[in-house]
């Protein structure tokens, strides 16, 4: 059961690539400025499915701009935002410490990404 979750979780993360019409910088530890931002952005914006941990919110404008300045979402995308959602997910690293993580994915698999993020 759990390979069966982290082969979905990892095809799902693959195509959070293509759902945004672009790609994440490879940095994997935001400094305090981004984490203050990220944290700005969550309260900004109301979640519409919330546990401890895990959200999903609308595509909020500040973080709407930081996506087409980060190149996460280009002018010749067709994915419209309204169908995006922005995700709040905690996972673990290799030494299992446990950090806030965040991801835009389209909102018909949002519940389902953020289900499988709470089980892992």
């Amino acid at each position: 059961m759990k390979r069966k979750l982290v082969t979905i979780l990892m095809l799902i993360v693959l195509s959070v690539g293509v759902v945004a019409c672009g790609q994440r910088s490879t940095d994997m530890q935001p400094d305090d400025q981004e984490k203050k931002s990220d944290e700005a952005l969550a309260e900004k914006t109301e979640p519409t499915v919330s546990k401890e941990g895990f959200a999903i919110q609308e595509i909020s404008d500040e973080l709407f701009a930081r996506m087409q300045v980060g190149n996460t979402y280009k002018e010749d995308c067709v994915v419209p935002r309204e169908d995006l959602r922005y995700l709040l997910v905690l996972h673990k690293d290799k030494d299992g410490n446990t950090h806030q993580g965040e991801m835009v994915v389209h909102k018909l698999i949002a519940e389902d990404v953020l289900e499988i993020f709470e089980k892992l």
